[in-house]
């Protein structure tokens, strides 16, 4: 269960050729799952922002170097839109919950 992602690996802003591109499948989440309003109550449409996680097995990938500043591609949404790395997560056994920022 998931998407198709493609990692881009950037060292300052530029490509890093030590680290590969790689494709992979991950769930990705965009948004607040459960957006409230002013009063507290939920509102029934999910709202789009520019934060998002992926949650990759890190088992499924072994070989994924993912650092902050690097960049996620959803090859699968329309426009396939980017993602920019901002933080890791690797304390969860069996995967990465990756933060993500629109890039």
């Amino acid at each position: 269960m998931g998407e198709a992602l493609r990692h881009f690996p950037l060292e300052n802003g530029l490509t890093d050729n030590s680290r590969d591109v790689i494709d992979l499948t991950a769930v990705l989440r965009v948004g607040n799952a459960e957006p409230s309003s002013v009063g507290g109550s939920t509102w029934n449409s999910r709202l789009a922002v520019d934060k998002a996680q992926a949650h990759v097995s890190h088992s499924a990938y072994p070989e994924l170097e993912i650092k902050v500043g690097d960049k996620l591609r959803a090859v699968e949404r329309p426009g396939e839109p980017w993602f920019e790395v901002l933080s890791i997560n690797d304390r969860m056994q069996g995967r990465l919950i990756v933060e993500l920022g629109e890039a």
